[in-house]
């Protein structure tokens, strides 16, 4: 009776994680037809698996109140890996929220970076302001003094790359630049810690932290990274 009670207590409740994936960031990408979303728990342990429909719909299980991580695989794609919170209901992701990487754009990533990158796997992306848009462009301004690193789970350090207004690697660059992107190479399978943000006009740092999971040869792309205008 108390190993039942025990296993009972132990056996998440499950909730639906449900979206629309679509091939590259934002929400002009066509829809990831016929590819496979899988939910892994917050230890990175499959929970379910399920395949895109046509429109790049899917739906599946996830356990609610937990931390999970979406893995999306596709012909031509890479992994990509994405971390979220379960609430307590049904979990909506909206287009463009998660979405496959083409096996090309890790190609168009590795030559804008040069030498800086290097093989095994990737954190990426581009740092933009939470909650304002510019009302010609409707988009979320890119913050020119973002900054990003990764901690590993032994507590080392390590720092990303940047480009220059060229759009090429900046060896010495200690900051994002006018793209906002930055990326960090060569990661081995397991949890890292992103830690990003920017700098604030007097040199004070907004900071924000982010747990991240990468398996062999993924990506683990923000595509927006959110940062607030305040630190948290």
């Amino acid at each position: 009776m108390v190993s039942l009670l025990l296993l009972l207590a132990c056996t998440p409740t499950v909730g639906t994680v449900e979206g629309t994936v679509l091939v590259g960031p934002g929400e002009l990408g066509s829809p990831l037809s016929g590819g496979t979303v899988t939910i892994l728990s917050d230890d990175a342990v499959p929970f379910d698996s399920t395949t895109t429909d046509r429109d790049g719909r899917f739906s599946a299980n996830a356990p609610l109140g937990l931390n999970i991580f979406a893995r999306i695989e596709g012909d031509g794609m890479i992994p990509s890996i994405f971390s979220g919170t379960m609430g307590q209901g049904t979990f909506e992701i909206r287009p463009g929220e998660v979405f496959a990487w083409p096996e090309s754009d890790r190609a168009a990533l590795d030559e804008a970076f040069g030498d800086c990158s290097l093989p095994g796997s990737v954190i990426t992306g581009e740092v933009r302001l939470f909650g304002t848009t510019d009302p010609d462009t409707g988009e979320s301004p890119l913050l020119q003094t973002a900054f990003a690193w990764v901690e590993t789970a032994d507590g080392e350090r390590i720092d990303a790359c940047y480009l220059d207004e060229s759009g090429a690697w900046a060896p010495d660059a200690a900051l994002a630049g006018p793209d906002a992107r930055y990326a960090i190479f060569g990661l081995d399978k397991g949890f890292y810690t992103l830690v990003y943000g920017y700098l604030l006009p007097d040199d004070s740092p907004i900071e924000h932290r982010l747990d991240l999971y990468v398996e062999e040869n993924s990506i683990a792309p923000q595509y927006p990274a959110w940062a607030d205008l305040y630190a948290p």
